[in-house]
């Protein structure tokens, strides 16, 4: 095999270990991005019950 063929294989492979690498990174952001909203919801959630908890403390 000749040295040039042997370039051209190995620029193959990096070109796909790229590629994986680039589809890793999307997944990875898309499932990021589904976590923000639940994680806001439930920072919201926790902060209204714990407002109401000081409510009711005030009120007893």
């Amino acid at each position: 095999m000749s040295m040039l063929d042997q370039h051209r294989r190995q620029m193959a492979r990096e070109r796909e270990k790229k590629i994986r690498l680039s589809k890793d990174v999307q997944t990875i952001s898309g499932r990021l991005s589904g976590k923000r909203s639940e994680i806001a919801e439930a920072t919201n959630e926790s902060t209204r019950k714990s407002h109401q908890r000081e409510v009711d403390s005030l009120e007893a």
